[in-house]
């Protein structure tokens, strides 16, 4: 898999469990890595699903529904069903980060790719400065 845009400006992010594989198969999760530049934020957002955060390598916060935390490798960040997030990176160099979305049900080939169109969707419009 290749680096691709992330979900804002200095973020790239790559899955390591998605795909051709995921979408048929309607595997319960998704797996991948996102590097985020230094000085870089993540806007506030949402997801539909739990994600767990495991920080790899460099030095940041995060904010969760309004609570900040300092993160640093070897943290684990669990955002559950909706909690609005987002991830700063203010340490001296890059802020890696594996993260792994949760689906609560067995989700079929169609909810897997109605997914995937969403999320390029939404890159596609953040690389044109326009908001999803």
């Amino acid at each position: 898999m290749e680096w691709k845009p992330g979900i804002g400006p200095g973020i790239v992010d790559k899955k390591i469990i998605s795909g051709p594989d995921t979408r048929e198969s309607g595997e319960h999760f998704l797996m991948g890595i996102a590097k985020m530049g230094v000085g870089v934020k993540s806007p506030p957002h949402r997801h539909h699903y739990p994600q767990v955060f495991v920080i790899l390598e460099g030095t940041g916060r995060a904010i969760i529904e309004g609570s900040e935390y300092k993160i640093g490798q070897g943290s684990i960040l669990r955002l559950l069903h909706y909690e609005e997030h987002t991830i700063i990176n203010d340490g001296p160099g890059e802020l890696t980060l594996m993260e792994v979305r949760v689906f609560s049900s067995p989700r079929n080939k169609e909810e897997v790719d109605a997914e995937v169109a969403r999320m390029e969707a939404m890159r596609k419009a953040k690389a044109s400065g326009q908001s999803a």
